[in-house]
């Protein structure tokens, strides 16, 4: 009786895992769609050729969290922006770098690891789960890359999510401003991400009835 019980537990979360990697597929036009045209004017990329390596790179991440080798690491982020790059044509990239933003009180910068440590992301069952939209405000304000901030923010924070057997989500291209609004005040001069968090909720509330 007891074994039947442990292995419908682990059918349950075969399942789960199995449909958010189903639904992460779906959303890949939609996601790159949005994704590239908030990418414009941010990375020196056309419209066409963002959607086009966003897509592609946006399927390899989710191959990859099937086969249990995705993670926010700094190499394998480091490894995907290099990717997200060929696939946009873009020359003088530049690299994932580990000291970024902001600039802490002992007067260092903050490093990527040990964000990633502080936030418990490497250890993606960890009792107190901090929410992952705080991966998306670090990339994308933290100067670790020079182009396709956004795009590996969001990879990251839906990284997690898929990991945690979340749904992945994408922005609404009808929620532009109001999100590009929390995600201003997730940078610079405030580095408050709440108003994005709670953004992030209402996305996930709206789009986790697909998975």
């Amino acid at each position: 009786m007891s074994t039947g019980f442990f292995r419908s537990d682990d059918f349950v979360r075969a399942e789960k895992a199995q449909s958010v990697i189903n639904q992460a597929r779906k959303i890949t036009d939609v996601l790159a769609e949005a994704l590239a045209v908030m990418e414009v004017g941010l990375t020196p990329v056309s419209l066409e050729n963002a959607h086009r390596a966003i897509a592609s790179i946006w399927t390899t991440v989710v191959n990859d969290v099937q086969g249990d080798r995705a993670n926010v690491s700094s190499q394998y982020l480091a490894s995907i922006h290099k990717h997200l790059a060929t696939a946009a044509g873009i020359l003088n990239a530049g690299e994932f770098t580990e000291a970024g933003l902001p600039v802490l009180p002992d007067g260092t910068r903050e490093r990527w690891t040990r964000f990633v440590q502080e936030s418990r992301y490497h250890q993606p069952n960890h009792v107190e789960e901090i929410e992952e939209v705080y991966a998306l405000a670090q990339l994308r304000w933290g100067e670790h890359v020079r182009t396709f901030a956004l795009t590996l923010g969001w990879f990251a924070m839906n990284i997690l999510r898929l990991v945690r057997r979340k749904c992945a989500i994408y922005p609404p291209l009808a929620d532009r401003g109001r999100l590009e609004d929390s995600l201003m005040g997730a940078g610079p001069n405030w580095y408050d991400a709440e108003s994005l968090r709670g953004l992030m909720d209402e996305y996930e509330g709206e789009q986790s009835r697909a998975c």
